[in-house]
């Protein structure tokens, strides 16, 4: 005798699913929760990231041996045995900041600091056109970002992998003579990242909630940082210049609002032409009292730089800026250095109070 069948409930919600061509790297010792949290009549449960693909996959397809051109008298007689490898950044606890590469489709030991790929996102009860799972998830993913500081959410990780997969000895006519290597670039992270944590889970969240919007400014910040990572060094001067400006200006506006109640925001009241480090010296001097010239004077020289750099950059120029009377070329390093600067800036702009500061 068949079992009756239940009276089919009726649907009140539905279920996203996602994968990304991105990591979040997931503290696995403290495992994260799912979280129900309630905007207007609707309920969103979050569930923690997981894992989808197999230890060596990456976003970008691997090579199929019998696709690979050759002139008919160079192909082989079987297809070239392809080795597929990849690379993974890896946090502390695991040995990093530094890399592991991964040549089978299985994990071995297990990082305590896992890759994920994917997720799920249940959205109930909804009222019509309020929100949409696509719009959550995104809110979601820009708050990780930013709390975690891991600067490849939201972009490929092609910027880790690169584009080379395989290389193989040739003779003149292009044919094998050998099995080949494989071959995969490594990035290792620049060391301030931080696992996604239940802490970081659940504060991501609760901004959510309460309907924190994550500032342009901290994107192209950390789009910078991917550009870097791409060695894309014209994209990212322009990313972190631009990133300064808006927060420069973000922060001019709120101070100015606060102390000029129901008035709107008058740009040229407080702000001369559109020159980052006269903003961040002479102007705020004027109008509040403080001055990141002279409060920090070793990232405001790194300012200096960047905006030198940026001006010329932005009109089809080489990333280069003048220090100390001589021509130099923008390297990594001093990329670093000034994103470091930016960085320090930001979060100077971010406490400023909108009291002037008395002089003594």
């Amino acid at each position: 005798m068949n079992e009756p069948i239940e009276k089919a409930e009726l649907q009140i919600g539905e279920a996203g699913l996602y994968t990304f061509p991105f990591w979040l790297y997931i503290d696995t010792r403290t495992p994260l929760l799912s979280c129900d949290l309630k905007k207007g009549g609707a309920l969103i449960r979050l569930y923690p990231p997981f894992r989808s693909a197999l230890a060596n996959f990456m976003p970008m397809p691997n090579i199929k041996p019998e696709a690979i051109p050759f002139l008919p008298e160079a192909r082989p007689k079987s297809p070239l045995p392809l080795i597929y490898v990849v690379t993974l950044p890896t946090f502390p606890p695991d040995g990093g900041p530094g890399t592991i590469a991964l040549w089978s489709d299985r994990w071995g030991k297990k990082l305590s600091i896992f890759p994920m790929d994917s997720m799920r996102i249940d959205l109930i009860n909804s009222p019509q056109g309020d929100f949409t799972l696509l719009s959550i998830l995104h809110r979601l993913l820009e708050r990780l970002r930013v709390r975690s500081a891991q600067w490849w959410i939201l972009r490929s990780v092609d910027a880790f992998l690169g584009y080379e997969r395989h290389s193989f000895s040739i003779k003149r006519n292009g044919a094998p003579v050998d099995i080949g290597r494989g071959i995969v670039k490594a990035r290792i992270p620049f060391g301030f990242e931080k696992p996604i944590d239940k802490n970081i889970w659940m504060e991501s969240i609760f901004d959510i909630g309460k309907e924190i919007e994550t500032p342009p400014y901290e994107m192209l910040f950390f789009d910078a940082y991917y550009h870097l990572a791409a060695s894309d060094i014209r994209s990212m001067v322009i990313s972190v210049a631009t990133a300064s400006e808006q927060a420069t200006e973000t922060t001019f506006a709120r101070l100015w609002e606060a102390q000029n109640k129901g008035q709107k925001f008058n740009r040229g009241r407080v702000m001369t032409g559109y020159d980052l480090p006269t903003h961040l010296s002479r102007d705020l001097k004027r109008f509040l009292g403080r001055s990141f010239e002279q409060e920090l004077p070793t990232e405001f020289a790194e300012i200096r730089k960047l905006w030198d750099v940026r001006g010329r950059v932005a009109h089809g120029g080489k990333a280069q800026f003048i220090c100390n009377g001589n021509l130099l070329t923008l390297d990594d390093f001093q990329a670093e250095k000034m994103l470091e600067a930016v960085r320090k800036c930001i979060d100077w702009l971010q406490q400023l109070s909108p009291e002037p500061c008395k002089s003594k």
